[in-house]
């Protein structure tokens, strides 16, 4: 919810409290500046609000203070004021008239109440980004209000889906590793993440007494390094090993490059490790079941959502506003064309659904063609 539905929702007591604990902002003679989302109390003689509280909807400053004292209430229930016979005020909207809030004045304030502790919206999106995605729909034009779904509505069903498809198809990564020391893991997804990007096993040393403990890569070669030394393959001087016998058909370069290409295809071949993410009954959780032939330390690449609009990818943020887009042309486009399209003067909002159809196409048909990953061994 936004801030005006979620002070609609609060008890007469919290909404008082709510003006109380967030900076007491006072409305004077003299205020000729009122900042979008905070909540004042109007401290203004021979005004029908003073002693009454308001929610400022809008950033609003000029040179001259408004003239409180000729305001008029035109809708308590829905919070309309008016400082102009006939036309409602686009910037503030009313919460608490002055008599309700003399008739809790001797109750005091709760100092442990916490206004807006649940998230307003189901994502975190900058004004002027929202501007950007509503302009093909006609907004700034057009008021919000104006149109068929309100502003928690259009972040909520139609933002929000198209930014689960964007992590789905770009997750935000974070790399968590586990000690290893057998074939098999099971390890329980985090609540923030919907599954494993990737896992892979950096071998080496897993030490499993110890969290997160490193893997040391030069094990893995150190049969590697003493079969050669053994057979004086590394170097050819005086001093090392042996000294190799150039020419001889057993300790050639050309056999030991081929046995150690023998070797290594072999190991590749051994090196198998599988994983898959499933629901697990006894804790009720999603867990990562694999094996792997290689030891050392397993490294799981978690695949997160995000509810921030500022964890997009900026060469991909063009992208997401497009598709935002078509989701909202989509939805009106729908609902508008169940009305009667015989009556004259009706607009045809197919073009809607037709434009959203044409910007789905376009983008996710670029991110479906983008290259996957394969790894090929000889």
């Amino acid at each position: 919810m936004n801030i005006l539905d979620t002070l609609r929702s609060y008890t007469i007591y919290q909404k008082r409290d709510s003006w109380a604990n967030t900076g007491s902002q006072l409305v004077t003679t003299t205020t000729k500046t009122y900042t979008k989302g905070v909540i004042y109390k109007i401290n203004y003689a021979g005004s029908v609000l003073n002693g009454g509280i308001v929610l400022a909807l809008e950033t609003y400053s000029s040179s001259v203070a408004l003239p409180w004292n000729a305001v008029t209430i035109v809708d308590e229930a829905l919070g309309y004021i008016s400082f102009d016979t006939g036309v409602i005020n686009p910037y503030f909207s009313l919460i608490l008239t002055p008599a309700a809030v003399t008739s809790i004045s001797s109750t005091p304030v709760n100092a442990s109440f916490v206004p807006f502790t649940t998230p307003l919206y189901s994502i975190l999106i900058p004004d002027e980004e929202l501007d950007q995605i509503l302009l093909e729909i006609g907004i700034p034009f057009i008021e919000l209000e104006e149109l068929e779904f309100s502003k928690q509505q259009i972040i909520d069903t139609m933002i929000k889906p198209v930014m689960n498809d964007y992590f789905t198809w770009f997750p935000k990564i974070r790399t968590t590793v586990y000690p290893m020391a057998s074939t098999v893991f099971d390890i329980q997804v985090p609540e923030d993440s919907y599954g494993a990007h990737r896992v892979f096993v950096m071998q080496g040393s897993a030490n499993p007494g110890a969290t997160n403990a490193p893997a040391n890569p030069l094990l893995r070669y150190l049969d590697e390094a003493i079969y050669s030394s053994a057979l004086g393959l590394n170097n050819s001087r005086r001093g090392f090993i042996g000294r190799s016998n150039r020419g001889t058909l057993g300790n050639s370069f050309a056999v030991m490059s081929m046995d150690r290409a023998v070797r290594q295809g072999i190991t590749n071949y051994a090196q198998r490790i599988s994983f898959r993410t499933e629901f697990n009954p006894d804790n009720g959780k999603k867990h990562v079941f694999g094996f792997s032939l290689k030891t050392g330390v397993l490294n799981i690449e978690w695949a997160l959502m995000s509810n921030l609009w500022s964890d997009i990818d900026y060469r991909r943020l063009n992208d997401v506003r497009k598709l935002a887009t078509a989701r909202i042309l989509r939805a009106l486009g729908m609902l508008r064309s169940q009305a009667k399209s015989d009556v004259p003067g009706t607009v045809d909002y197919t073009g809607f659904i037709s434009r959203a159809q044409e910007l789905e196409d376009k983008i996710y048909g670029e991110w479906s063609k983008f290259t996957k990953a394969a790894i090929v061994r000889s």
